[in-house]
């Protein structure tokens, strides 16, 4: 089950690299719209299965795990104020205060219109390609930095997937607290301390599951949001009528 659960996201990631690699990625905006607006519900499964520019860096560093047999990591007292730059980086792009250059990387379709002209069908190596390229590189060495620290699209779904009425859960009585999930998270969140990942870095990999060695530790699954918030309206409405 683990194994197939993987397989399949990396199934649906070849896909839409696949798609960008014939020059039909640009059709899927639909898509993109509907996870865009499901992240409110379900969380965002668009950077971890869908998103092509995550995808590569994640190729990439398999290919790097594979070489070097390890991965380098953020420390964690610096990763916890550098995760924020992507918030930072939205909120200026919406305020048109950001630097032109993040214009031409934003938004998902980045890596598709800044590294390959889909008209001419040649690569093009101005400024944003460069950069992206260069994220890329990176990834070998890192998991995906990208997404990670620069991506404004990824800031977008992670906001909205705050709502979220589903999510990951540990079930604390089952697990061992081994902390392997915190190792294989590509983006750094310590969900071996949480009951609940409601952290807008997730990007719904599944990583943390198909890695737990404890069957139950780990589960995608209804988080108890609208009870919790039921519970708590029907309180305020005890004590006002009293």
């Amino acid at each position: 089950m683990k194994l197939n659960l993987q397989f399949i996201r990396h199934l649906a990631q070849a896909a839409v690299l696949i798609c960008w690699g014939f020059g039909i990625y640009y059709r899927l905006d639909t898509l993109v719209y509907i996870l865009l607006i499901s992240a409110l519900i379900i969380g965002n499964f668009f950077c971890g299965w869908v998103c092509p520019f995550g995808s590569a860096q994640e190729l990439l560093g398999i290919i790097g795990r594979r070489l070097f047999k390890r991965r380098l990591r953020m420390p964690r007292h610096i990763q916890l104020f550098l995760k924020f730059s992507r918030y930072i980086l939205l909120f200026l792009i919406l305020l048109r205060l950001a630097p032109p250059l993040l214009y031409e990387i934003n938004g998902y379709t980045s890596f598709l219109f800044t590294i390959y002209d889909l008209q001419d069908k040649i690569f093009t190596l101005n400024l944003p390609a460069l950069l992206m390229l260069g994220y890329l590189l990176i990834g070998i060495f890192f998991d995906r930095p990208f997404c990670n620290y620069l991506c404004p699209e990824g800031a977008k779904f992670g906001i909205l997937s705050l709502t979220r009425i589903f999510t990951l859960k540990r079930n604390h009585e089952v697990c061992i607290e081994c902390g392997k999930c915190d190792l294989v998270c590509p983006m750094q969140i310590t969900v071996s301390q949480r009951e609940q990942v409601r952290d807008p870095q997730c990007i719904n990999c599944l990583e943390c599951v198909s890695t737990c060695p404890r069957a139950g530790a780990l589960k995608y699954g209804y988080s108890g949001i609208l009870k919790t918030l039921s519970s708590f309206m029907r309180k305020i409405f005890q004590k006002n009528s009293e």
